[in-house]
């Protein structure tokens, strides 16, 4: 028994883990909300480009060329003709609204 409850108590360590782990990119993030200890030790670039990263999921043509040659070298960016009808779901926007927070500090 003692061996079971040690096994569930590592297991939840692990994910704990897992989920606190840093984020890289926002592939998830149409539909799994940002939690603040995934962003903490992040810096300013590293919270535009999450940001980014999002708007570029949803198609958004980026006028900066840099930002727009970067994710034109990805396979899943599909740059719509008109930003205006890029739209967020409700995830998104909390993952949005939690990233600016965090770069405005």
């Amino acid at each position: 028994m003692k061996k079971v409850i040690l096994f569930y108590f590592l297991l939840f360590l692990f994910i704990t883990h897992l989920n606190a782990q840093k984020l890289n990119d926002c592939s998830f993030c149409n539909s799994q909300l940002i939690q603040p200890e995934q962003i903490n030790e992040l810096s300013v670039d590293e919270i535009q480009f999450l940001i980014n990263d999002i708007y570029a999921r949803k198609g958004y043509r980026f006028e900066n060329m840099d930002i727009d040659l970067y994710y034109s070298g990805m396979d899943w960016y599909k740059p719509e003709d008109d930003n205006t009808h890029i739209l967020l779901n409700p995830v998104e926007e909390q993952n949005i609204r939690l990233l600016w927070e965090k770069n405005m500090r």
